[in-house]
């Protein structure tokens, strides 16, 4: 996928430790994109095919790096912008790119700790324009602080009010990547050698595992990404890393502790709701992976059992929100159960969740040629063939889900929504009033319904169903903007009402008409219209 248009971007590592790795990070971001140029500053002096390298002194450390990328990196950068990445950091989701990120910068990763303003954001996987390039010329360098918090905390005020710099916002960097925080959905790239579980295929493990030099295996991430595998009951994984970390420092009680307690029965010690997660989200166990609660099994359980829990964990994790942990997990699953219609399923869902409507089409109806009997996989193959403009057999599979569950309230819903789309709103009104009869609450079905209605020019009861518009989670804050209670029709004299534009432009525009018939009832009349 070629990303910008007349923008150039340039793909870029400065690395003189990890060079192996740094490449590779390379490759597998290059794999994914089209840049117009890749660079690796090394140094030492390599031939890669398709990535320029550049001979650099020698990066001894953390300052030095910092050092070199605030003050040295702008010498090396001649495009609009450059895609910063370390070893441990590369693009794992290329549709979830969009030009908007071209609108700041700088853009890289939430701080999950930090609770403040300024949590954008992490340098190792960031996008960087050149005019911030050439302003961190000017900041002091400061030994205690690494390069992206001296710019992304310490001198951000400095660099937006004097040179005008852009960072992101937070909910653009969460689509952007992701180092200690649980995305909510599908991101660009992430950084974070304990979310490599995230990122590598599980025929990648242990090769990339061995490849790893000392000064990595020695890390607190290392340990981490053990844990993680562990608690994804990839032990196999796991106790490859723990004895790679007791191959270089034999002293790791906490390795050798963890290998023992995979090697033997005793369950381990239950965590501490307050405690960090093990799962690297930065977050407190009773906020993140706390919220779960799939019940443990112990080690000696068949893998059978394994992946039954490993599929209610990746679940979870999805309802949730998580989206890139369980789209991991569910793809943990299918290597070793590559027929698991559930975890194929929800796989397909993801995908579709992405905008990858064709691997979702190819991932449900896998799904649904091993178990054609469940009515969820046809409604979420007819949201994807509804994503995708096919109507009729979006219409085909919201009908098979409603056969093989009478009571199917969602496909109800979804078969009205796509009548009312292909110009039968009279038909989607039986259909919204289907789903409405097994469940009176359902706050979209109502709204659906109304729209429905008012198409069909039954307006007396399309109004009155229209004002469940403020149940629905999409327009659900409108009704909370003000204290005061809602008008329904009653004696305006002596009374003030407040007429709020509530919806967008055009609408407001057609219903003013009828402000002077509502002061003409007697009461006081103010206008409010947001003009965003």
């Amino acid at each position: 996928m070629e990303i910008g248009q007349d923008i150039t971007i340039t793909l870029c590592c400065v690395d003189c430790i990890n060079h192996d790795l740094a490449i590779e990070a390379l490759k597998k971001s290059k794999e994914k994109c089209v840049f117009d140029r890749v660079l690796f500053l090394t140094n030492r002096d390599f031939t890669l095919p398709g990535i320029e390298t550049i001979e650099i002194p020698p990066i001894r450390s953390r300052q030095e790096y910092s050092m070199f990328i605030l003050h040295e990196l702008h010498h090396y950068i001649d495009s609009d912008f450059v895609l910063l990445v370390q070893w441990d950091g590369y693009i794992i989701n290329p549709n979830a790119w969009t030009n908007e990120f071209l609108n700041f910068d700088y853009i890289g990763a939430v701080w999950g700790h930090h609770k403040d303003g300024f949590r954008v954001g992490n340098g190792g996987f960031s996008l960087r324009s050149r005019k911030l390039l050439l302003a961190t010329r000017e900041i002091p360098f400061n030994e205690e602080l690494a390069e992206d918090e001296l710019i992304g905390r310490k001198y951000r005020p400095l660099l937006e009010e004097q040179y005008q710099v852009r960072f992101a916002p937070e909910s653009e960097a969460e689509k952007f990547s992701f180092e200690t925080t649980y995305p909510a959905r599908q991101p660009f790239g992430f950084h974070g050698l304990f979310n490599i579980w995230m990122a590598l295929a599980p025929n990648e493990v242990e090769k990339f595992i061995h490849s790893l030099p000392s000064n990595v295996t020695n890390s607190i991430q290392f340990f981490q990404l053990g844990i993680n595998y562990r608690d994804l009951r990839q032990f196999r994984f796991a106790e490859a890393i723990f004895q790679r970390i007791l191959e270089n420092n034999p002293a790791h009680s906490d390795a050798r502790s963890q290998l023992a307690a995979m090697t033997s029965p005793p369950a381990s010690k239950p965590i501490s709701r307050n405690e960090t997660c093990p799962c690297g989200s930065g977050e407190r166990y009773k906020n993140c992976c706390g919220k779960i609660a799939v019940t443990s099994i112990p080690r000696g359980a068949t893998r059978e059992e394994d992946i039954q829990w490993m599929l209610s964990v990746a679940l979870k994790h999805h309802q949730l929100g998580h989206i890139v942990h369980a789209n991991t997990i569910y793809g943990l699953i299918l290597h070793e159960q590559p027929q698991n219609a559930v975890a194929l399923q929800y796989s397909g869902v993801i995908a579709y969740q992405s905008g990858a409507h064709e691997n979702a089409l190819k991932l449900i109806e896998q799904a649904i040629q091993i178990q054609p009997s469940i009515p969820d996989f046809h409604n979420n193959l007819g949201l994807v063939f509804q994503a995708i403009g096919d109507h009729q057999r979006a219409t085909e599979c919201y009908r098979q889900a409603i056969a093989l569950n009478a009571n199917y309230v969602e496909a109800y819903n979804n078969l009205g929504l796509v009548l009312e789309a292909t110009g039968h709103p009279a038909e989607a009104v039986t259909y919204y009033e289907s789903a409405i009869a097994l469940r009176p609450d359902f706050a979209q079905a109502h709204w659906n319904l109304s729209l429905a209605l008012l198409a069909i020019g039954n307006f007396s009861r399309g109004w009155d169903e229209y004002e469940w518009r403020l149940k629905t989670p999409e327009l659900a804050g409108e009704g909370k903007r003000f204290t005061r209670p809602l008008w329904n029709g009653e004696d305006l004299h002596g009374k003030t009402i407040l007429l709020h534009a509530e919806q967008g432009f055009g609408d407001a525009i057609q219903f003013i008409r009828y402000a002077p018939l509502v002061a003409s009832l007697g009461g006081a009349s103010y206008l409010n219209v947001n003009l965003r």
